[in-house]
């Protein structure tokens, strides 16, 4: 027997590609906009969650090592790191954490609220659905470092780390990570097909959960699906 085995629904739910970053992005109505995306990079993308412990029982006589009950969580170290592409104004004003960018990109001694930024990860999943990572006041602290070599691409290592708000939950560990399962697409505009069902005489459902259509009432539907929007529209012929 093989034991070295993967299910389909655990390759479906592998992630590829490098992702991207961008500065807003939507959860519940998945798309992203031109205008949203930070910069290119290169080399990957690596994204960090840890939390620091303390072992309450350490040093107490009797008490066994690395006992479960006697872990408490301190808080969390959120970061993240990539190499940017870009070397415009607004990404260099990023990366420098607190600059001002009028004339020239100019850094400067104070940290202001608009230094830092919710941002998002997004990544592609084999199944075409996403794996996405939200930075809570995400700032660049690590400055500027600029490498570039002969006939390549000229590249910006980028630090970032997400931060707790007392406007908002102090106590809300600053990030959010979501894994959407895909769902079926069409390569066309538009796709229409006749199906005929011998069921029940209630019509149909859709179940909520799985966005599964369950057809109850016998006869010939006709469907229309938009690809853009996903929207199906259902009426019996």
């Amino acid at each position: 027997m093989n034991y070295s085995v993967i299910t389909q629904a655990q390759f479906n739910e592998m992630q590829f590609g490098a992702g991207v970053w961008v500065r807003d992005f939507d959860i519940t109505a998945p798309g992203i906009q031109d205008e949203d995306i930070i910069c290119a990079t290169n080399g990957g993308i690596n994204l960090s969650v840890q939390p620091s412990m303390v072992d309450l029982g350490d040093g107490v006589y009797m008490m066994p090592k690395a006992t479960a009950e006697m872990l408490i969580v301190t808080g969390w170290t959120v970061d993240a790191s990539f190499t940017a592409l870009g070397f415009g104004s607004d990404v260099i004003s990023f990366v420098l954490g607190a600059a001002d960018t009028e004339d020239s990109i100019t850094p400067r001694n104070e940290l202001k609220s608009t230094d830092f930024h919710s941002l998002w990860w997004i990544g592609d999943r084999v199944d075409g659905g996403l794996v996405a990572v939200r930075l809570l006041n995400a700032l660049s602290d690590e400055g500027i470092e600029i490498q570039t070599e002969r006939q390549r691409a000229g590249q910006i290592s980028v630090h970032l780390t997400a931060h707790a708000s007392l406007e908002e939950d102090k106590d809300a560990v600053p990030v959010e990570i979501y894994s959407i399962d895909g769902r079926p697409f069409f390569d066309v505009i538009q796709h229409q097909f006749l199906a005929h069902y011998n069921t029940g005489d209630d019509g149909f459902v859709v179940d909520e959960d799985t966005g599964q259509l369950i057809i109850t009432e016998q006869g010939e539907w006709h469907y229309t699906v938009n690809a853009e929007t996903g929207r199906m529209e259902i009426e019996r012929t």
